[in-house]
């Protein structure tokens, strides 16, 4: 169990955030910033660096896309967010520069975190390319979801964190996407110390090659073979006549197992190579018929709508507190987004991206967002179910 000391629960309320002394944090945190106009600064905990670095390897050569989750604080220099673990998508749809989740995933993915990190809270949002670059218009559409000037986005990037780039990540800040600089970086130490895997593949080790039994008979004799001095090489005509004369090594046996290893390993490859071909003819015929498969159930499968570019992110500025209890919440945005269908559990029901409703009572209420989207084609809408939200109102 993590013995360490845990930082001071704090609400996301702009009114109402908890006081911390980010000094405490300084140097021995990966930090982004500070604002020059603000102050804001982004602390990483070793933790999330791990998380970061993790969640992005293992989607590679995909795109990985995952939750921060963490803290808001102020103190004398203003506001600044600390990142302490983030929970990534595993059932997504993903590639080499692509990933996408559906409105049931999301919605897995807020709850399940939720369930993994309870006393945390949402501050932002991740996902992965293959090296370093900016965001795509995708992403800064995605960035605008998060409204508030203490929401992040990193950017990892996959060369990085295996260790062929310097840079394995960049910053943006708030639903303008202010790109935030990289101040402090924890890596070196974290892999130093052997907390951060190297992400690096073992290479197969070679063997030794075999010798047959006929070669190893041969070194043993070469090995055994006694060496003449040079005491002796200088002797006499008469003396050297006296001693035993060495033979030198009949190779009759290894030339004539020499044609049957010869044949052997011809007809090896004979074989092999015809496998191989055939192996080859297999796979060809297997994508061709998978190929013509997919191109005549395309062709008569009817167009349906989908949900490519609503990504549907949404959160509420607080979901507890004493009546009358004022609460704003903020809908996705995007190009295939046409419309928003807010319930909030006391009869109450409005059409804007952002509303903001007031709870007379108290009692818990569950606001209800229903997104009405463009399919694919852009020929018609259809809704898309964004999830609920629970709001506690005491009295």
């Amino acid at each position: 169990m993590d013995q360490r000391p845990r930082l001071p629960s704090a609400p996301l309320s702009k009114s109402n955030l908890s006081w911390y002394n980010r000094r405490i944090l300084e140097g021995s945190t990966t930090q982004f910033g500070p604002d020059q106009k603000d102050g804001f600064t982004v602390y990483l905990t070793n933790d999330a660096v791990i998380d970061l670095h993790v969640g992005t390897f293992q989607q590679i050569p995909s795109e990985a896309f995952g939750l921060l989750m963490g803290r808001v604080y102020t103190d004398d220099i203003g506001c600044f967010t600390v990142v302490e673990r983030v929970f990534y998508a595993r059932n997504l749809d993903a590639s080499p520069g692509h990933v996408q989740l559906s409105p049931e995933a999301i919605h897995d993915l807020r709850l399940q975190a939720t369930y993994r990190h309870p006393a945390m809270d949402f501050v932002g949002w991740t996902h992965s390319h293959d090296r370093v670059s900016k965001y795509s218009d995708i992403d800064y559409q995605e960035q605008q979801t998060w409204d508030d000037p203490y929401h992040i986005g990193i950017l990892t990037f996959m060369e990085g964190v295996r260790g062929i780039g310097s840079t394995w990540a960049i910053m943006y800040r708030g639903p303008s996407a202010q790109l935030l600089q990289f101040k402090l970086d924890a890596t070196p130490t974290l892999r130093q110390n052997h907390k951060l895997p190297p992400f690096t593949r073992e290479k197969p080790k070679t063997q030794e090659p075999v010798m047959s039994q006929e070669a190893l008979r041969a070194q043993q004799l070469v090995t055994t073979q006694p060496k003449l001095r040079p005491q002796e090489t200088a002797m006499p005509q008469e003396t050297n006549t006296i001693q035993p004369k060495l033979r030198p090594q009949e190779p009759v046996s290894a030339t004539k197992a020499q044609p049957a290893k010869g044949l052997r390993r011809l007809l090896a490859w004979r074989v092999s190579i015809k496998a191989f071909f055939s192996a080859i003819l297999m796979l060809a015929i297997v994508i061709i018929g998978v190929v013509l498969g997919n191109f005549l159930m395309l062709a008569w499968q009817p167009v349906v709508p989908t949900s490519s570019s609503a990504n549907l992110l949404w959160d509420c500025n607080q979901q507890h507190g004493k009546a009358p209890l004022s609460v704003t919440c903020t809908g996705p945005v995007g190009p295939n987004i046409q419309g928003w269908a807010w319930t909030f559990g006391d009869g109450t029901t409005m059409e804007k991206s952002t509303v903001t409703h007031v709870y007379q009572g108290a009692g818990t209420y569950t606001i209800t967002l229903i997104v009405i989207s463009a399919t694919s084609q852009h020929t018609g809408t259809y809704d898309l179910n964004a999830g609920s939200l629970t709001i506690n109102v005491s009295p």
